[in-house]
């Protein structure tokens, strides 16, 4: 997968719903990563730190190798994308 991804970009989407009474609020962040051209002998040395990984790699380590750059929130491709989550609550607030 790694290498597939090496020097190219793709998007991570993220969907987040809060759900108020019967009311629902969602919301969808995304993130563009771009990955590092990397040769074989780095991707293979790489591959075991991302084997086990959604969309296969890591981007906790904040200066990953892999990781060129990212437009959007890193907690978006890391975890729960909290921008959208305060999206959420402010218009659920909002709506009451």
């Amino acid at each position: 997968m790694i290498t597939l991804q090496s020097g190219h970009s793709q998007r991570v989407y993220t969907g987040t719903a809060l759900v108020v009474g019967r009311r629902i609020f969602t919301d969808c962040a995304v993130t563009t990563v771009y990955a590092r051209k990397l040769d074989a002998y780095r991707l293979r040395r790489l591959a075991g730190k991302h084997m086990d990984k959604a969309g296969a790699y890591a981007v906790q380590d904040r200066f990953d190798p892999f990781v060129e750059s990212m437009v959007g929130d890193r907690d978006n491709v890391t975890g729960l994308p909290m921008r959208s989550v305060r999206r959420l609550l402010a218009r659920a607030l909002r709506a009451r």
